[in-house]
């Protein structure tokens, strides 16, 4: 979807209406808030100034060589200067060609307003641009409601049953999800080359199911201007819908959250922290945050936060409010960090593709807002997508700002009200928000059975969506070459537009594999090739993997091993014949891709065991601290004996054992010496030695 920008005076806003937008008011939703006060501006010098502003900070001095700008910082009582983009050490060279340094914040303590300063300053030569700063909170409307699924990843039309209380919440529409299973099957789970930036409250690195994916030494707190990542519950529970740890048998599935028991990688995270607490964020902490994900390997920027209009609070939008929110654009220097990030992100100084980056440029997301009008800002700015919200009936919810501005939408809930009100069952009341993680700050407002998950609503909760998907499709078409334009092209082209509403535009639905099959239908795994048994001298087995493949659209199919295999060697010929023999004894998984004409693939992990046919029983280790793991040669009730070295019996154990899940048995409480092991499956008895150290 392609928008046009119109940029409308102030005063061709100036119509005559009494109506009034109305905001439900009990969820709590935060949102951006746009604030006029405060005692600093932000300017934009020449780079002839600028160098007289460097010159005049590097002495610790606020006043420059310019009688004119002293003029008026004497008139506005002023009491500091500083950049607003610092120097960026490795990356200066270019933040520097991009006009970015000659951005300063300007404090001060005399009686005018930010306004007036404005005009104050805006007539002196060499001054390029004056902004008024703004105060940013995020969008978020927290919901205390308990549901049980992640409809949005799949909905079979139970998405709204709470097991906990054992009742039906709300109807939903069965499907009505972002078809991500095929993808998940037959393409990708993510993959660690792709690196997310979260703009939001800090990520808490610390959460089960975030172990080992928020990349720590890159992360910023921009509220402290320090390393330490303070979790928060927003920040949370978008970086879960991108990569929480996903088939990891707890919590929620991440989309790009990778496969933890086939031993894959999902997508990784950049905590950009500027939200802590109730507080809300500076453009400046914004613009760095962005431009941080950029100078730090990230190819998305993830931003569930936006410009807020109820200025009162009141749960309105009134007539001015509603002007404003007309007249709203993008303030200068977050605007600089989005483009800095599009064409930067992935890229050396000179902006050449990095050798291991997976993108030439950078995607950034933006939620368009929860005040249910036409009008968003920054998601409104071209570049970016804008995303709003659907509940799991394809409608669109109450809340989500709405135009032709808005590129895609996504599943974030619908939920109205809080707690378990009587008529909180209503259909419309409790249309399915979305589960996944919070921060484990404060476990006291949930209850124990979840701790560390919840559920909330908002277009904060549909952008990680569409995120989560962008990563996937970087993760498997990342390579040399591939840009922004690329991954947003199958987003909007590829998405679901059988539920579009021109009365109501939020733009179509995201769709995960109609994304991936844009232009041509992949090969996708017909069925599985299963565990694979090979002895060392044995017979190979060969596997036609045209029956393990198919692509619709007809497409010769070439096939590959994409891993790397120490225990068994695999030869393929040009009609699909897959053959493998063993090399040397163990357990190992491969992984074997079909590649169709155009280039998509699909790919399916099996695992190899290969055994030597003199020894069906297989020990991992003869010298023993703790366990021992024991393998058989087929899968059987196996009974193991430990006799001492008198031949007295110290242990017996029985327990369902083969070579690809074998039993584990305990010998932390014996004695350290000698011992004899007998393992008996099958009506056959085979005996080994161990050493208890």
């Amino acid at each position: 979807m392609r928008k046009t920008l119109i940029l409308i005076s102030s005063l061709a806003l100036l119509f005559s209406s009494c109506v009034k937008e109305e905001l439900p008011t009990s969820t709590g939703e935060q949102e951006t808030k746009v604030q006029t006060s405060g005692s600093f501006i932000k300017v934009k010098f020449s780079e002839e100034l600028t160098a007289l502003a460097e010159e005049a900070t590097a002495d610790g001095k606020v006043y420059t060589k310019s009688m004119e700008l002293n003029s008026v910082f004497d008139e506005l009582g002023i009491t500091a200067m500083e950049r607003i983009f610092p120097d960026a050490g490795e990356f200066e060279e270019r933040t520097r060609r991009e006009g970015m340094h000659q951005w300063y914040r300007i404090s001060f303590e005399g009686t005018k307003a930010p306004v007036e300063a404005k005009q104050a300053i805006e007539g002196v030569e060499g001054v390029l641009s004056v902004e008024v700063p703004r105060k940013i909170k995020r969008m978020s409307l927290p919901n205390d409601s308990y549901f049980n699924l992640q409809w949005y990843l799949y909905n079979d039309g139970k998405a709204n049953y709470d097991v906990k209380y054992q009742r039906q919440l709300a109807s939903s529409n069965k499907g009505c999800d972002i078809n991500i299973e095929s993808v998940w099957e037959n393409f990708t789970t993510g993959s660690s080359d792709v690196i997310v930036a979260v703009v939001d409250g800090g990520i808490d690195t610390s959460h089960p199911d975030l172990n080992g994916v928020v990349l720590t030494s890159a992360s910023k707190n921009f509220v402290s201007n320090s390393s330490t990542i303070t979790p928060d519950g927003h920040g949370t529970f978008v970086a879960g819908t991108i990569a929480a740890l996903r088939n990891n048998s707890k919590g929620v599935a991440g989309i790009a959250g990778g496969d933890v028991a086939a031993g894959v990688d999902g997508v990784k995270l950049i905590s950009c922290e500027i939200f802590e607490g109730n507080d809300v964020a500076t453009d400046a902490q914004i613009a760095n945050a962005i431009k941080w994900g950029a100078d730090h390997g990230a190819v998305i920027s993830q931003n569930s936060w936006g410009n807020y209009y109820d200025e009162d609070e009141d749960g309105y939008i009134s007539k001015e409010e509603l002007a404003y929110a007309k007249s709203d654009k993008i303030d200068a220097t977050t605007k600089a960090a989005i483009d800095y990030f599009i064409k930067y992100a992935g890229c050396d100084n000179s902006g050449n593709q990095l050798a291991d980056s997976p993108m030439k440029g950078g995607l950034v997301l933006f939620a368009a807002g929860n005040e249910s009008i036409p009008y968003g800002v920054p998601a409104d700015y071209e570049p970016v997508i804008a995303v709003g919200a659907i509940g799991p009936d394809w409608l669109g919810t109450y809340y989500t700002n709405y135009g032709d501005w808005v590129d895609i939408c996504a599943p974030g809930g619908d939920g109205y009200g809080s707690g378990y009100a009587s008529n909180y069952d209503s259909v419309g009341y409790s249309r399915g928000n979305i589960y996944n993680l919070y921060a484990t700050v404060d476990q006291s407002k949930y209850d124990y059975e979840y701790t560390n998950y919840g559920y909330m609503m908002g277009t904060s909760m549909a952008t990680p969506v569409v995120s989560g998907v962008a990563a996937l499709l970087i993760s498997y078409f990342g390579g040399q070459g591939l840009t922004p334009d690329d991954i947003k092209e199958r987003l909007l082209k590829g998405a679901n537009e059988d539920y579009l509403s021109s009365s109501y535009p939020i733009g179509p639905v995201v769709d995960a594999y109609g994304a991936f099959s844009l232009g041509n239908t992949p090969p996708v795994k017909s069925q599985d090739i299963g565990d694979v048994l090979l002895y060392i001298g044995g017979e190979n087995k060969g596997f036609d993997l045209n029956k393990y493949f198919e692509d619709a659209d007809g497409d010769a199919m070439t096939f590959a091993l994409t891993s790397d295999p120490e225990n068994f060697s695999a030869s393929f010929s040009s009609s699909g014949l897959m053959t493998l023999a063993g090399t040397q004894t163990g357990l190992e998984s491969a992984s074997v891709r079909a590649t169709d004409t155009e280039g998509a693939y699909a790919e399916q992990t099996f695992r190899v065991l290969v055994k030597d046919p003199n020894n069906p029983v297989d020990l991992d280790t003869d010298v023993v601290s703790g366990s021992v793991s024991i393998g058989t040669e087929e899968e059987a009730e196996t009974t193991v004996i430990v006799t001492n070295a008198s031949g007295k019996k110290v242990l017996e154990e029985t327990a369902t054992a083969s070579g690809f899940d074998p039993m584990t048995l305990d010998l932390s409480k014996l004695a350290p010496g000698r011992y004899g092991l007998a393992v008996s499956y099958n009506g056959k008895t085979y005996y080994k030695q161990i050493v208890k150290i």
